[in-house]
């Protein structure tokens, strides 16, 4: 367990390795800044972060379950919002995906005067592209997944599967994230709000995000499916790999496909944020 924390860490920070769990003797160590997070240099050379305080610095909301979005903006870097997520109680485990589009389940600002601002027509186009060279998507994909758009929201389905993921030649899916209690939480988005929107007026606007991610369920774990769903995954993967039975008046089906095939993801949910930001005119 500790060697996935010191992963994760280190995933989310960037650089060298980095450690909060590791006891030092802070009275022989110089705290030291590391990125945004104050760090103890140890004698391995290795950072040991101190201040787990620092990494909730922004506004942030938890849920019932334990996870965390933290919403982070500065009016630099072209009003750059950070979208994040994790838990001060509990680690992620592996499995869980962004959503394959790079979008959110809500993603509204309303000015001032308390009207809604419209993004601009290409704001919700290829969120994901930017983060990753040669991101390709296949054929066919559903209307909720909406590449071209403006739109920074979509309807996410509460069961879909890998086939509308997004991948990288030679390898496969390259959105996963993962976080570890107490450590720095990971980004799901990036995003320069300045960028996405005209803004005619200075002054405060209300930001809210919710993001959602996904995770499979893999090795005849069951899960709720409707028959209507139940005959397209047949259609997909074929009835060999699918087993089936009713429980009170509710199908669970499981299916046990490899790496290489369909796999069966569930939404998550993650906690919405509102935020005030101060946002400054860059259209005339």
């Amino acid at each position: 367990m500790k060697t996935i924390q010191m992963i994760l860490a280190l995933l989310a920070v960037g650089g060298r390795l980095v450690r909060a769990d590791v006891p030092a003797n802070e009275s022989t160590n110089r705290i030291v800044p590391f990125g945004e997070y104050s760090a103890i240099r140890e004698a391995n050379g290795n950072y040991r972060l101190v201040n787990p305080d620092e990494f909730w610095r922004g506004t942030w909301k938890e849920d019932t379950n334990g996870w965390r979005v933290q919403l982070r903006f500065t009016n630099g870097y072209g009003g750059l919002l950070r979208v994040q997520w994790g838990s001060v109680v509990k680690n992620s485990g592996g499995g869980y995906l962004l959503p394959p589009n790079g979008k959110f389940a809500k993603f509204e600002l309303v000015n001032p005067d308390g009207m809604v601002v419209q993004p601009k027509p290409s704001a919700g186009k290829n969120l994901l592209k930017g983060r990753f060279v040669d991101l390709y998507y296949g054929t066919n994909l559903p209307t909720w997944m909406d590449l071209s758009g403006g739109s920074l929201e979509a309807n996410f389905p509460e069961i879909i599967s890998t086939n509308v993921y997004p991948r990288v030649p030679g390898s496969s899916i390259v959105i996963y994230t993962g976080c570890a209690s107490n450590q720095p939480p990971s980004q799901i988005s990036a995003l320069k709000l300045y960028d996405l929107y005209s803004i005619t007026n200075e002054g405060d606007y209300t930001l809210t995000v919710q993001p959602v991610l996904y995770r499979p369920h893999l090795d005849f774990d069951y899960f709720p499916m409707s028959k209507e769903q139940l005959i397209e995954l047949v259609k997909k993967q074929g009835s060999e790999h699918i087993s089936q039975y009713w429980s009170n008046e509710v199908l669970l089906v499981a299916t046990n496909y490899e790496e290489s095939a369909l796999y069966i993801l569930y939404r998550v949910d993650l906690p919405s944020v509102t935020t005030k930001v101060h946002l400054v005119p860059n259209v005339k």
